[in-house]
């Protein structure tokens, strides 16, 4: 029972994370924009607790059912986007407006049909992670001495680019 109730919290607890952070001007946000831009480290760390996440969210889904099917694909996908590099190119193609649309609609999808519930959480909490992710502007802008005062001197500036 306990089990399937952890099932049940990481849907709700991914919605609840995008809804509370999502484009937040606040003071942890904004140290973690400004982190995340900045420091290649950061977002190592970033890309490997959403890595970690994923795992135990698929542990959680083999100690609840019996066939061990259901988790083969969002495992592998999760083994592959344990190299940073491809994770970081993951995230950057799931920012697009047309990916993140069809992914989305693909995850929603996924969630009612039997036997995909782990791939569309999977999928979710991927999406979840390419949003907060910073784009590839802010990548560039940070590359460039002339951009990096303006990301620094203007405090809306890194946000309104982050996304």
């Amino acid at each position: 029972m306990i089990w399937n109730s952890l099932l049940l919290i990481f849907p709700i607890l991914i919605l609840v994370a995008a809804l509370r952070c999502y484009k937040k001007d606040g003071r942890w946000m904004n140290a973690f924009y400004r982190r995340m831009s900045f420091h290649d480290v950061a977002r190592r760390l970033y890309v490997q607790l959403v890595m970690l996440l994923l795992i135990v969210f698929q542990f959680i889904q083999v100690q609840t059912h019996i066939s061990a099917i259901d988790t083969f694909m969002p495992l592998v996908i999760t083994a592959l986007l344990i190299r940073f590099s491809i994770a970081e190119l993951v995230f950057y193609v799931l920012k697009k407006r047309k990916v993140m649309v069809a992914v989305c609609s693909l995850v929603l999808a996924a969630l009612f049909t039997p036997h995909c519930f782990s791939m569309a959480v999977a999928l979710g909490i991927l999406l979840v992670a390419s949003v907060f992710y910073p784009s590839r502007e802010v990548r560039s802008m940070v590359e460039s001495p002339d951009d990096i005062f303006s990301l620094t001197s203007i405090p809306g500036q890194l946000v309104a680019n982050y996304y």
